[in-house]
């Protein structure tokens, strides 16, 4: 979990405020709530499975549409 702060076309993430879920040590599939900040990252676009807000989404008018007169 992290504040994206920039990307590029092969979703290379650039993350700030990041923290870590630890892994449960007697079962590396189950993640515990025990959490630990790492700071600033940057994760390779092929190890990125999921991005998604935290806090929901908001609709936006579409800046790319221009209104035709």
């Amino acid at each position: 979990v992290g504040t994206l702060i920039g990307h590029d076309a092969i979703f290379n993430l650039v993350l700030d405020k990041t923290e870590e879920y630890i892994r449960d040590p007697n079962d590396s599939f189950v993640v515990t709530d025990k959490t630990r900040s790492i700071g600033l990252i940057v994760a390779r676009g092929t190890s990125v499975s999921l991005i998604t807000p935290v806090e929901g989404t908001q609709e936006i008018s579409n800046p790319f549409i221009t209104e035709e007169k």
